[in-house]
């Protein structure tokens, strides 16, 4: 895998798994939690950590959908659409002339996506290379996580309170709180 390549696989690992960390550090740090709260966290922080490695977090919501599976039984209780933009397109970047304005009938969960690309990212295609790395990725993420988590914290308050945001809502909230 080149450079680049693993550079991307890395990334879409990252924000794969900080949703996951940020929503067990905030019912460590703050529980009890509502199920609304703990989806306003775990969406919050793949829209963070999507930001802050380069990607566009397009919109976050809460908003349960039943119509998008999830694994094989579950269903999506909320979605953070992001993806990676050229720099030289970014200043023209908009909701409206995105690649895919569509949502999928069938999103893989974030474990299986991190997994994924653990085995695409392990030194070896064997599957204790897969889970080293895997819990290394989960190290970084949770290292991540703490970096950003007065963002994290903001980003989730305003997703809870208006339930869907938008790419220029989420970066005004994420820079606000960069001011503290």
């Amino acid at each position: 895998m080149s450079l680049h390549g693993r550079k991307w696989a890395e990334r879409e690992a990252l924000v794969a798994l900080a949703g996951v960390v940020a929503q067990r550090k905030a019912r460590q740090e703050l529980a009890p939690l509502s199920w609304m709260l703990e989806a306003a966290f775990h969406e919050a922080a793949h829209s963070v950590i999507a930001l802050k490695t380069g990607m566009f977090p397009w919109v976050v919501s809460i908003v349960p959908n039943r119509e998008v599976k999830v694994g094989k039984t579950g269903h999506s209780g909320g979605y953070c659409h992001a993806e990676y933009v050229h720099p030289d397109e970014a200043a023209k970047a908009t909701i409206d002339n995105r690649k895919d304005n569509e949502r999928p009938a069938r999103n893989e969960s974030d474990f299986h996506r991190a997994a994924r690309y653990s085995l695409l990212l392990a030194p070896s295609y064997s599957w204790r290379d897969g889970v080293r790395t895997y819990h290394a990725l989960l190290a970084k993420t949770g290292e991540l996580v703490d970096e950003y988590w007065i963002q994290i914290v903001a980003l989730a308050g305003e997703i809870r309170r208006n339930y869907t945001l938008d790419y220029a809502e989420i970066r005004t909230v994420i820079r606000e709180a960069e001011q503290f």
